[in-house]
Order: C-alpha cells, then structure tokens, then sequence
C-alpha cells in the first residue's frame, strides 16, 4: 500500500502562526453561525408555508405579507449561502493552494477578502445580508411603538 505524504506547512514567525489559528477559527465561527441559520431557514419557511396555507383556506386567497416574508426568507438564506461559499473557497485557495505563500495561509486569506472577486461576492453578500435583517428589526420595531400610541 502506497501512502501519500503532504509536506507541513513553512513554519515561520510564531506570530504568522497565531494569526493563521486565528483566521481559521473564525471561519469555523462563521460556520456554525450558518448552520443556525440552516435551521432558522427551514423552520421559517415550514411556519410561513402553514400559515399561508391556512390563509388560502380561511380567505381564499394569499396574505401579501406571508409572501413577502417567504421571499425575504429565502433572499436571506441565499446570501448567508453565497457569503458562505466564497470563505470555503477563500480558505481552499489559502490553506490548499497558496499555503507556502510569503506570511502563510492566514495573510493569504486576509488579503483575498478585498482584492479576489470570490471575497468581494462574500463581502457584498454579508453586508446585504446584515441590512435585510436590520430593516426587518428596524420595521418590526416601528410597528410596536405605532402600535403603542
């Protein structure tokens, strides 16, 4: 049997170490948060799905609002998917293909956030992501103090 040997990553400077580390935990951080939202999508997409079907039932037709909030659920989902696409590519590209890179694979991957197309698609991706979600908690908000008065 033939057992293929990797070469180990150029060590260097201890602090490239760290903040490859670093880079990398953040990414798994980054992971868990999309498998949240994995569940989130679904249990919100399962709920709306009920609850237009028992509007159709009741009234006959669809609530506008229950479709809007279907396809905002969906436009979130596909963002959080694109952002999160382009760091496993981004990590591919810094851990795999440029690991023996000048500074390691963490700069490498640092550097790809602003100047790789993959980064800059993650990065639009997330700040859209974030205004959705704050437009939703900045309506949901206005709606409870109008409702107050």
């Amino acid at each position: 049997m033939s057992h293929a040997q990797s070469t180990p990553a150029p060590t260097g400077h201890p602090h490239h170490e760290i903040r490859d580390k670093a880079v990398l935990e953040a990414d798994v951080l980054c992971f868990i948060g999309y498998g949240i939202d994995i569940s989130l999508f679904i249990l919100a997409f399962v709920l709306l799905r009920k609850r237009s079907k028992k509007e159709k039932r009741k009234t006959g037709r669809i609530s506008w609002l229950i479709s809007i909030l279907e396809v905002y659920n969906c436009l979130v989902f596909v963002l959080c998917t694109l952002s999160v696409a382009s760091k496993i590519q981004m990590m591919k590209t810094a851990y795999i293909d440029d690991r023996d890179s000048e500074g390691g694979p963490g700069l490498s991957q640092m550097k790809q956030y602003t100047s790789v197309p993959v980064g800059i698609l993650g990065n639009i991706s997330c700040a859209v992501t974030n205004w959705l979600v704050d437009v939703l908690l900045v309506g949901f908000d206005l709606t409870s103090l109008l409702n107050m008065c």
